[in-house]
């Protein structure tokens, strides 16, 4: 097994303990010490367990009842929804718990174990939670201070995100604001900025949820996660904060509780989408090259009057790329087209980039300023099952190497490298080797 997918079953296997010790227990994962500590600061939103189970239910209803805050208040049918889903979750990290405790056991080879990973039974588990994603709506139901929504658990699940305890989170937070004092002020700037014009996001998330986690993600980065250099020193990890984290942070808060909204922007950020996240921005670019090079394939006449008016991506599709189209209008739209991302991975979001830009084709050819419809500040609104749809209809008419530089431009630097034409910095190689 190899180290990464090592971590991965690890994260799924912590998860599944988490979720065994809530249905056991029915009492929060947030310890009350923690919880009340919280509180004293912003955690007010959402804070009263309204999700107690009746106490007639049968096991695995109370389960998912409590797992799930708000699904017993939805429609039948969205309730049936969501209790299918959850089903769903919990069938793949069954199998991933017994894939890794089989791949464990020197003792004796079991099927489970010399299968391939193709036909595995989480394989399997997870291809059917990946179609449940694309072809239907995830159920919309509500997180409280301490569960997550259905859309949580699903996110948490696919990201592999290891859950974080009270007490290490709040050993971050002790650290206080982070130095200097302007990327603090830069951060408090950028939250205040995000989703302002979305009321139903604050109804659900403090700036000061933000902040926090925002704060305790780079202490983290700056204190506890190290990594050795050719020299045998030790240096603490390059992340830090860049514009474009709010809006992430924001979107996993909007449907998980803080400790594990912080456990998966840890996830995304350091392991899903890494390069995308150093201070050169080299996955980023890469990305706006790739829309480029997309764009080129599936509609030659907008890509050649797109290039005959801007420079290319970079200068109107920067910030959906780098964001992962977090920024874009309406929220809901953005949470739905990210529930395809985190199943079948963020590198698709170039994809859907290019989807939206040929959407607004007509508008597009018939001006000589592209800027004017493709601006950052007022981008056209997103429809996601739309972009969706069209990103999944690029698929058969990319050439092979394009779409393998697609799927491993945002965690291999050597593609990235060369699809950007630019190197990256030593101290980043270093980080990126070791990870």
């Amino acid at each position: 097994m190899s180290s990464s997918t090592a971590t991965a079953a690890a994260s799924r296997r912590a998860i599944l303990e988490k979720k065994k010790l809530q249905a056991a227990t029915m009492k929060p994962t947030l310890a009350t010490a923690a919880t009340s500590k919280l509180k004293k600061d912003a955690i007010k939103k959402g804070s009263k367990d309204e999700h107690d189970a009746p106490s007639k239910l049968d096991a695995a209803t109370a389960a998912i009842l409590h797992a799930v805050p708000g699904i017993k208040k939805l429609s039948a049918a969205d309730r049936k929804a969501a209790e299918e889903l959850t089903s769903l979750c919990d069938r793949f990290l069954e199998c991933c718990e017994a894939e890794s405790n089989s791949t464990t056991d020197t003792t004796a080879a079991t099927p489970a174990s010399s299968s391939s990973p193709s036909s595995s039974p989480a394989a399997t588990a997870l291809a059917e939670l990946r179609r449940s994603v694309l072809l239907h709506p995830m159920p919309v139901t509500h997180k409280s201070a301490t569960t997550c929504s259905v859309r949580g658990l699903v996110w948490q699940l696919l990201l592999g995100a290891s859950p974080v305890s009270s007490s290490s989170y709040l050993s971050l937070l002790s650290h206080g604001s982070i130095h200097p004092r302007e990327l603090y002020q830069k951060i408090r700037g950028d939250v205040f900025r995000t989703f302002r014009d979305d009321g139903g996001f604050w109804e659900v998330v403090t700036e000061e949820q933000m902040s926090r986690l925002l704060n305790a993600f780079v202490w983290e980065q700056h204190t506890v996660q190290k990594y050795q250099t050719k020299d045998g020193a030790e240096k603490p990890s390059p992340f830090t904060y860049l514009q474009g984290m709010n809006a992430i942070a924001g979107c996993f808060l909007y449907c998980l509780p803080e400790l594990d909204a912080f456990a998966c922007l840890r996830t995304f950020i350091t392991r899903s989408t890494p390069l995308y996240w150093l201070s050169s921005h080299i996955g980023a670019n890469a990305g706006c090259k790739l829309v480029d090079a997309i764009l080129e394939v599936v509609d030659p006449t907008l890509a050649t009057h797109l290039a005959a008016y801007t420079p290319g991506a970079y200068v109107y599709a920067f910030h959906c790329v780098s964001g992962f189209c977090a920024t874009i209008r309406p929220l809901e739209e953005v949470m739905r087209l990210w529930d395809f991302l985190l199943a079948f991975g963020p590198h698709f979001n170039v994809l859907c980039v290019a989807a939206q830009i040929v959407l607004l084709r007509r508008g597009l050819l018939s001006t000589s300023n592209p800027k004017s419809i493709l601006d950052y500040r007022s981008w056209p609104r997103l429809d996601a099952s739309k972009t969706i749809a069209l990103a999944l209809s690029f698929l058969p008419h990319l050439p092979h190497k394009l779409y393998t530089n697609i799927v491993r431009h945002a965690t291999d630097m050597a593609v990235a490298e060369m699809i950007s034409g630019t190197k990256m910095h030593d101290d980043h190689r270093e980080l990126i080797l070791q990870r």
